[in-house]
């Protein structure tokens, strides 16, 4: 069975302040982009995952792929998989391709077993992989905020609009991005913005 995860844009990013857990609550409008990787998964005797395209670092057990496949396995006991991911989609680039892959890893399985696991289920299950991996269950424009787990989905107006993504080359981890960040909860939030503003006029308060 073959599953395409999709990529996201942040339509602004208000970051409140550290929580003690050492995450940051946040305030973000998730745009889903139908572009990413490709994921394939098969019935096999034994767990493997190989990835084409882009080269991605670290062991396969660390992959966000194989964290969700352990996670079901341990949770329900399935049966082992063989896991084939196409990167398309540079690592490091703020669109959320791992998170993405390890949510759509979750809703195969589940797929493939017959879980019928409802959204909720597999969004508990996702934040376990990452904080913005439950956005990619539904994966549907949302308004975003706790640590990222908290979703409100928004409708967005975005006919005769098009999206430009131009990738730089350059690696950004989120760990990193975040240390850079100064925290402030004033102002509006990027939710009343993109709702109550035509998308001309976001950037100017986005």
């Amino acid at each position: 069975m073959v599953i395409f995860p999709g990529i996201k844009i942040n339509l602004g990013l208000k970051v409140l302040g550290k929580r003690p857990d050492g995450f940051h609550d946040l305030q973000s409008v998730f745009l889903p982009l139908p572009i990413g990787d490709v994921l394939e998964a098969v019935p096999a005797r034994g767990f493997s995952l190989v990835i084409h395209g882009i080269a991605v670092d670290g062991d396969i057990e660390g992959n966000i792929v194989a964290r969700a496949f352990r996670l079901m396995e341990k949770r329900y006991g399935i049966e082992a998989l063989e896991f084939h991911l196409l990167k398309t989609i540079p690592p490091g680039t703020g669109v959320g391709a791992g998170s993405a892959d390890g949510a759509f890893a979750l809703k195969l399985i589940d797929q493939i077993y017959s879980l019928n696991l409802s959204e909720p289920e597999l969004e508990a299950l996702a934040l376990q992989l990452g904080s913005d991996c439950p956005f990619f269950i539904s994966n549907r424009s949302a308004f975003v905020c706790g640590r990222g787990e908290r979703l409100e989905q928004i409708p967005l107006k975005l006919q005769g609009w098009w999206v430009a993504l131009i990738f730089t080359g350059i690696h950004v981890s989120t760990r990193d991005a975040f240390k850079g960040i100064k925290a402030d909860a004033k102002g509006t939030s990027p939710k009343d913005i993109v709702l109550n503003s035509a998308p001309e006029h976001w950037s100017a308060s986005l």
